[in-house]
């Protein structure tokens, strides 16, 4: 990201690690549910021709 004035902002360690993690939490919860979306389909599937 850029300041007003163009230049590079700078991005403490701490920071960068923090989105970092924030970012992979993220993607870890939207994985799960839609493993778990998946498996309620299939049960229901399963359920309704079965």
């Amino acid at each position: 990201m850029n300041d007003e004035t163009g230049t590079p902002r700078q991005h403490s360690s701490a920071s960068e690690a923090a989105e970092r993690t924030a970012a992979i939490a993220l993607w870890v919860l939207v994985g799960v549910a839609l493993v778990y979306g998946v498996g309620e389909t299939a049960v229901r599937v399963a359920a309704l021709f079965g």
